[in-house]
């Protein structure tokens, strides 16, 4: 026998033709489609909003199990950071023992994302996900989610809790392509990442990163970088929003530079650098290599800033100078920056010393 459905309500048009299934299963079996005009009225969620949602394909019931194999297509997709003009492909989703699993290609037409996200992802980004969730215990496991856009593409597994206490533990890899991203710099980036968020509400971030096509650089960091440079950090994002750098490094030739710090939620900064660097050229000179300290603290509108930097020898055919210290300590807010600075070093024709007062407030010097 064959059941024809059609039904309509309001924004709602639901047309099936079910009979019983073809499998040693038994079960029904329904070419089904549903159309819904502004779908999410029924969820009462104002930061959202879909002109029309289309689902169309097979759905089979047999044995406790439900199963849908078509398409997905939603028109006037409007949610917080993403806006589409539709977003579609295909779908295949189970349901049974209390358990969700889909796999899903979902491209987008029209797609506006705001700041890098938008460069990257470009008008036509590609959703590919295989997940399933646990309705009981209200926990996703990602198999394999990825998103390709114009210029890079950024994939994870691992499980989310969406509990009382939101939870997530993921892994995941990313790549960039600069140029294609229409940045200033032709930078291409690779690497993996790490987040883990327990019911403490503390998110755990890890991420190890590869970069290439680097670009020109100014001297003297044309001097002391290769072509490639290596990024690694870690850091706990709070729930009160505060964030924490437990370690950064970054590698590139000669160039080490290393670091910590934290912002608070007013936007308090305390941090500090060290940097190592090799042989370079600078304004005629020839530095033999150097080090440095930095610390900034206070906060981000009104910073207090110590340097210290260290080098054995700079020098030209005629002039060389040892032992060079170059400190400098101050405050830097509104756009201008007031500082003491000293300046020590050997000479051929003695010590070298050298304190001074200055201040910076836009172009004018003081």
């Amino acid at each position: 026998p064959v059941l024809d459905v059609t039904a309509q309500a309001e924004g709602l048009l639901l047309s099936a033709v079910a009979r019983k299934a073809e499998t040693e299963e038994g079960g029904y079996q329904a070419d089904f489609r549903l159309e819904a005009d502004n779908p999410t009225r029924y969820a009462g969620l104002d930061t959202l909003s879909l002109d029309q949602a289309i689902l169309d394909g097979m759905l089979v019931y047999s044995g406790g199990t439900a199963r849908f194999d078509g398409t997905v297509e939603v028109s006037g997709v409007d949610v917080p950071s993403f806006k589409a003009s539709k977003v579609s492909g295909p779908v295949v989703a189970t349901y049974g023992e209390k358990t969700v699993t889909a796999r899903a290609t979902l491209s987008a037409d029209g797609a506006v994302l705001p700041g890098m996200a938008g460069r990257v992802a470009g008008a036509r980004p590609v959703l590919e996900t295989d997940a399933t969730y646990d309705v009981a215990g209200r926990t996703l496991t990602l198999r394999q989610t990825s998103v390709q856009g114009r210029a890079g593409r950024v994939s994870a597994v691992g499980t989310v809790s969406l509990g009382d206490a939101l939870g997530a533990d993921l892994s995941g890899s990313f790549d960039l392509d600069g140029a294609k991203a229409g940045l200033a710099r032709p930078i291409k980036a690779s690497g993996n990442f790490e987040a883990d968020r327990g019911r403490t509400g503390l998110t755990d971030i890890s991420a190890r990163i590869n970069a290439t096509r680097l670009g020109d650089l100014p001297a003297p960091l044309s001097d002391w970088a290769s072509h490639q440079a290596l990024i690694d950090l870690a850091g706990t994002l709070q729930p009160d929003t505060s964030f924490t750098l437990k370690r950064f490094s970054a590698e590139s030739g000669s160039l080490v530079l290393t670091g910590n710090g934290q912002v608070s939620q007013d936007r308090v900064v305390s941090a500090s650098a060290d940097l190592r660097a090799g042989e370079a050229g600078l304004a005629g000179y020839r530095l033999s290599g150097l080090t440095g300290q930095a610390a900034v603290s206070g906060p981000v509108d009104n910073l207090d800033f110590r340097l210290a930097i260290e080098a054995p020898q700079i020098s030209n055919e005629t002039l060389v100078f040892n032992d060079i210290r170059l400190g400098a300590d101050g405050t830097y807010g509104s756009g201008a920056l007031a500082a003491n600075a000293t300046l020590n070093a050997g000479t051929s024709e003695g010590p070298l010393d050298l304190n001074t007062a200055l201040r910076l407030d836009g172009a004018d010097w003081q």
